[in-house]
């Protein structure tokens, strides 16, 4: 529901309101899934970056396999490269 007013904040051209309404998504969040998600979304890529780490490092390998890492870790890499792509759009 949040995301839903986030994104609508967003294209009305509200982007502070789209922020508060994430802030309050992220007060709400339980896990460091849910935390790094959150602020990924709200730019805090250094908080979401450690997050992620974390996640990747110290869940335990689980039988059929290690997805809460791999997760972690493909989360970190997209994060990343949308932070590369943008930057490359604004130098450009």
């Amino acid at each position: 529901m949040y995301q839903r007013l986030a994104d609508l904040y967003r294209r009305l051209g509200r982007p502070d309101a789209a922020r508060e309404t994430l802030a309050k998504m992220a007060a709400l969040a339980t896990t460091d899934e849910a935390r790094a998600s959150m602020a990924e979304q709200t730019g805090q890529f250094e908080e979401a970056a450690a997050l992620y780490k974390k996640i990747a490092e110290t869940q335990p390998v689980n039988v059929p396999g290690p997805w809460a890492q791999v997760n972690a870790l493909q989360s970190l890499a997209r994060m990343y490269r949308t932070i590369r792509n943008t930057t490359r759009r604004r130098l450009c």
